[in-house]
């Protein structure tokens, strides 16, 4: 193998990815597959990061490359869109007599959960619902969204997850889906270190591996930029 250069068949080589748990739920089983059969010597490991540690963990090299919601590049961390993808609200019917679409009324009168990065305990959502003069109640705030299909086949409650989730976690627990009735989206990203992906043909390859699995299909609800007039809901009023 010539100095500088890097063949799939024939490496041996571990990365380290740093993925929230969603992101190996959506890539996982679209990237290792065929990387399986290009390249059988090459492990990947994934470091648990969220978009506020990519950075961090870029720069202190203890990982190799990022997906997460797009940032602005700066300094040697550089922030590469890839795609754009929206969000989709789940519910189990056998808890929630909802049939959709949601309108936003039937959106507050159910509790959620929701994945919170930062001990905030809302995001674009509740912001949105704000200029609105509504709020929904937040009944269990994580990190981590692999509680989420247990929670919503045995609670009333909604979780609004990325699309990326959305399909395979609809068709395997059962769950009724639908685009919230509010508009959100994020720009999804590859994060590297600029000088170690111009020198390292291997990071380059499977930089170019991840942007595929990133833009392969995905299917579901797509996002709404207005509410429907009349949901599909009966309606509870949460009780305070």
């Amino acid at each position: 193998m010539a100095p500088g250069s890097f063949v799939p068949a024939r490496a041996q080589q571990l990365f380290r990815i740093g993925l929230s748990d969603w992101s190996e739920h959506w890539l996982m089983p679209q990237l290792l597959p065929g990387m399986m059969q290009e390249a059988p010597g090459v492990s990947l490991q994934s470091i648990a990061a969220d978009p506020f540690q990519v950075r961090q963990l870029l720069e202190e090299e203890r990982i190799d490359v990022a997906v997460s919601v797009n940032k602005q590049s700066r300094g040697e961390v550089v922030s590469e869109p890839v795609m754009t993808m929206g969000v989709t609200t789940l519910w189990s019917p056998q808890q929630i007599p909802c049939r959709g679409p949601l309108s936003v009324s039937d959106f507050v009168a159910w509790e959620h959960v929701m994945v919170a990065y930062r001990e905030t305990g809302h995001g674009e959502i509740d912001r949105q619902l704000a200029s609105q003069g509504l709020a929904r109640r937040v009944r269990f705030a994580t990190q981590n969204f692999s509680t989420f299909p247990l929670l919503l086949t045995t609670l009333p409650l909604f979780a609004t997850v990325p699309q990326g989730l959305a399909q395979r976690w609809q068709a395997q627990y059962a769950l009724r889906a639908d685009a919230p009735p509010v508009a959100v989206s994020g720009i999804y990203a590859v994060h590297f270190a600029a000088q170690r992906r111009a020198q390292d043909p291997a990071l380059n390859w499977l930089v170019t591996k991840l942007k595929q699995a990133m833009r392969g299909p995905i299917t579901g609800p797509m996002p709404r930029h207005q509410a429907s007039l009349c949901g599909g809901c009966s309606t509870r009023l949460l009780q305070s």
